[in-house]
């Protein structure tokens, strides 16, 4: 073979070697970045994941109970967990507080973990500056990382690198403010800003819940605190003059403990076979106007119980009483 042709066909090959190499290094730098990108994505799904069946374990918890300090140590405990932050609280806002007077409390935190868990219980007012009170001026989600790495203040002498705060509203209401400090990198991906904003709608609303049912509960322990100390016998009967709840006074004039007197019929418990009572009852049920009703009770005796001579029953219906 003519040397040159020689020459140029190892030429040629040396080309062709040189680009299958070229070809075989880009494939292998392909297939590497391709492990890295599933690694990623696989440990971006696992991290997902976990975070879902966190965010059910959460709402599970939530629905489950009315306790007002428990919700709120579970939303700060868990909002940590989902966003790997070094710090996290959860403030109320104060009844009747939205704004608030300048120096006046507006916030208390019920719950802090982490780097802010010095802040718990602390009580924040509407003239400090920080992210803390800020937030609740605002109607959606804020975050604050300053470019050149000076501290976020969240309230008077605390600052963080970079913080996040979530405003709870609920039945248009503002309930609190929801706010997390340092995440992981330092920084809020998207992903972590709607999860943030997930958990902030759900807890917002079951706090809310929660602090309408304490109210409630407070009224009525009050309502049964007054009911229990007047000094006259009072009972509350059905549309069958049945006692469905009776007063210490009305128990002693009786004779028996509480339970003694639920369930029975008034009438008969105070005056016997008489009919002045159920008529009293039935006038009152029918709308009209009931006269107050005065006679003398055998079944009275002073808080002795059928002794004594007996005692006056006077009374003043308006309504039936408690319908079953």
């Amino acid at each position: 073979m003519d040397p040159l042709i020689q020459l140029a066909l190892m030429g040629l090959l040396s080309v062709a070697a040189a680009g299958l190499a070229w070809r075989a290094i880009r494939l292998k730098h392909r297939l590497e970045w391709s492990e890295r990108d599933r690694r990623r994505a696989a440990d971006e799904l696992n991290r997902r994941l976990s975070e879902l069946f966190s965010l059910q374990e959460l709402s599970y918890i939530l629905s489950g109970s009315l306790q007002l300090e428990r919700i709120v140590e579970q939303v700060v405990r868990y909002t940590m967990r989902f966003l790997d932050a070094r710090g996290a609280l959860l403030a109320l806002a104060l009844d009747g507080e939205g704004g608030g007077e300048s120096g006046r409390s507006m916030l208390q935190v019920a719950a802090a973990e982490g780097v802010l868990a010095p802040l718990a219980r602390r009580a924040i007012g509407s003239d400090d500056a920080g992210l803390v009170a800020r937030s609740l001026t605002s109607d959606r989600l804020e975050l604050v990382r300053d470019p050149s790495g000076a501290p976020t203040t969240l309230v008077a002498g605390l600052a963080v690198g970079s913080a996040a705060a979530v405003p709870l509203r609920a039945h248009g209401a503002l309930v609190g403010t929801l706010v997390i400090a340092d995440p992981r990198d330092g920084a809020f991906p998207p992903e972590d800003v709607r999860l943030l904003s997930t958990v902030a709608t759900h807890a917002a609303i079951v706090i809310a819940n929660a602090r309408f049912f304490e109210h409630v509960r407070h009224a009525k322990e009050q309502w049964e605190t007054a009911f229990d100390s007047l000094s006259e016998g009072i009972a509350v009967v059905d549309e069958a003059g049945r006692v469905r709840r009776a007063n210490r006074s009305l128990a002693t004039m009786l004779g028996v403990p509480i339970p003694g007197v639920i369930g029975r019929d008034l009438g008969e418990a105070l005056l016997g076979p008489s009919s002045a009572l159920p008529g009293l009852l039935a006038a009152v049920r029918q709308g009209g106007g009931a006269q107050p009703l005065a006679v003398r009770s055998s079944a009275l005796g002073g808080g002795g119980g059928g002794g004594g001579g007996g005692g006056d029953v006077r009374s003043a219906f308006e309504s039936a009483g408690e319908r079953p």
